[in-house]
């Protein structure tokens, strides 16, 4: 797993194509950079990630077998960092192409965490709509 920049198309695809299974895509505020997010990591059609050939991440099944290996598997995972994030988390977690487990994760994360009282409330509004 790598961290990258943000969820601009380049950070993304330079982590993957040098063989990471995931990345971790730091200060995701909407649905929209979401979807983005996902679409980068994604070779197409399930998204729009380059491809090129040969990569280091290529494996022997080729690049079919790499692309759609990776589009089923390759793991897609956003940090929760800011108010707007929380307040956007419903749809932030509907967004598909994190997995089935994606809205139970930032529920459990958000359930978890210590919060001052304003972001104690935030989160019960957060988890009654997730």
């Amino acid at each position: 797993m790598a961290c990258v920049e943000d969820h601009k198309p380049g950070s993304s695809q330079q982590a993957l194509d040098l063989g990471a299974d995931g990345v971790l895509i730091p200060y995701i505020n909407t649905a929209a950079e979401a979807r983005q997010a996902v679409s980068c990591a994604k070779y197409p059609t399930a998204g729009t990630r380059s491809v090129y050939f040969p990569q280091r991440s290529m494996n022997k099944d080729g690049l079919l077998g790499y692309a759609g290996n990776w589009n089923n598997n390759g793991i897609v995972a956003l940090q929760v960092e800011t108010a707007d994030c929380i307040k956007n988390i419903a749809e932030i977690a509907a967004v598909p192409g994190f997995g089935p487990k994606t809205a139970l994760a930032i529920k459990e994360a958000l359930q978890a965490a210590p919060q001052p009282e304003a972001i104690d409330m935030a989160t019960g509004e957060v988890l009654d709509s997730v």
